[in-house]
């Protein structure tokens, strides 16, 4: 038989994901209406039964549980409950692996689908427990909140932290790390906080990317695999529009010299770089262009000197450290490109609508983005 997978709601996992990977998901429940809707964690009770019944058609393989972070609902720690009851009717104890994902979002359902891919696979019990615990530990979730009031009424961020947000008009970008909401950036709008989430992502794509060393054949290094989804709650289009631009950053990382995306490569050799300015393409060109910015800076100096006033002097001052800036940024070599160096990820995207139970505590607006970084295909 096969080991089971399961997950709450709070993992956003699509339902069409789900039923391909088989993956049970279990909804959190949600209730109420407008601003009084609330969302109560899954009891002992209710996944004692699931378990149990996973735990069957398994064949007594065993169960691997994914959950909520600890911190953010009371369903891991019924499910460590119902673990215990379910552990007791079957010779093996701990037949059912729970987890505490310390997250939520798709940084829960991707590593869903890599645990059930394993067990499809016919991972024993301790490999799909493993391949869930490798998969959260790489993954990443930041949200953005068009307006804090939920996070606050549900419990997620303090009071003051709130208050405090609110009153300097921030939007801010929140990530889950450790179980807990924690501050990842701060801006005024909603294009500088996608802005802030597309950074995140693209960082974390370069921390995934593999170093080529000069020597070595790129085609001969496996891509690191990363997912990553981009959640809404209301807003398809912003959702959409940051899921186009992290795969525009993507592709602009793997350009380069070596490592395209078919998995061919280019030669080695360093392309000749032609002098900037230079007309002529050697070091005549070179030296005329040195000439020139020699003699602005030349200029400038002498206005500093002749400068009667204070602001004068000062305007003088920071037109000689412009210049001074200019003339040692263009005189440095041009950086290669990233993709010259490094094999960057294979990258799937997913555009994902927030679970019902999240979107009670995201608000209206949210948007959020998570990644997980995966074993090399």
């Amino acid at each position: 038989m096969t080991v089971q997978v399961l997950t709450d709601s709070a993992s956003c996992l699509p339902v069409e994901l789900a039923a391909a990977a088989g993956v049970t998901v279990v909804p959190i429940h949600a209730g109420g209406e407008g601003e009084e809707r609330t969302t109560a964690g899954l009891s002992a009770m209710e996944l004692t039964a699931h378990y149990a019944r996973l735990l069957e058609r398994s064949g007594d393989d065993g169960v691997v549980a994914l959950h909520i972070a600890k911190g953010l609902s009371a369903t891991w720690s019924n499910g460590t409950t119902a673990a215990g009851v379910v552990g007791d009717t079957v010779e093996t104890a701990d037949a059912v692996r729970v987890i505490d994902s310390e997250s939520a979002g798709m940084a829960i359902g991707y590593a869903a689908l890599a645990a059930a891919e394993c067990a499809n696979k016919g991972g024993s019990l301790d490999e799909v427990e493993s391949t869930a615990r490798e998969a959260l530990t790489s993954s990443r979730l930041w949200l953005y909140v068009h307006r804090i009031d939920s996070l606050r009424k549900g419990g997620r961020l303090s009071t003051a932290r709130s208050l405090f947000t609110s009153a300097l008009a921030f939007k801010p970008v929140f990530a889950i790390s450790g179980g807990k909401l924690t501050l990842a950036a701060r801006s005024r709008t909603q294009n500088k906080a996608m802005d802030r989430m597309l950074n995140l992502v693209v960082d974390q794509v370069k921390q995934a990317s593999v170093e080529v060393a000069s020597d070595e054949d790129p085609a001969q290094v496996t891509a690191p695999v990363m997912r990553v989804a981009v959640h809404y709650a209301d807003d398809p289009e912003a959702a959409a529009s940051l899921l186009a631009r992290i795969q525009v950053a993507v592709q602009e990382l793997g350009d380069g010299d070596i490592g395209t995306e078919d998995g061919a490569s280019a030669s080695s050799t360093p392309t000749p770089r032609r002098p900037k300015n230079a007309h002529d393409g050697g070091e005549a060109g070179v030296a005329e262009e040195d000439t020139a910015k020699s003699a602005v800076r030349e200029i400038v100096n002498e206005v500093a000197k002749s400068a009667t006033t204070f602001l004068e002097r000062v305007v003088a001052s920071r037109a000689v450290q412009k210049i001074a800036a200019v003339v040692e940024a263009e005189s440095a070599e041009p950086e290669a490109a990233y993709g010259a160096t490094h094999v960057v990820p294979k990258v799937e995207l997913h555009l994902i609508p927030m679970g019902e139970a999240v979107q009670v505590h995201t608000g209206a607006g949210a948007v959020a983005v998570s990644t997980v970084q995966l074993a090399p295909e």
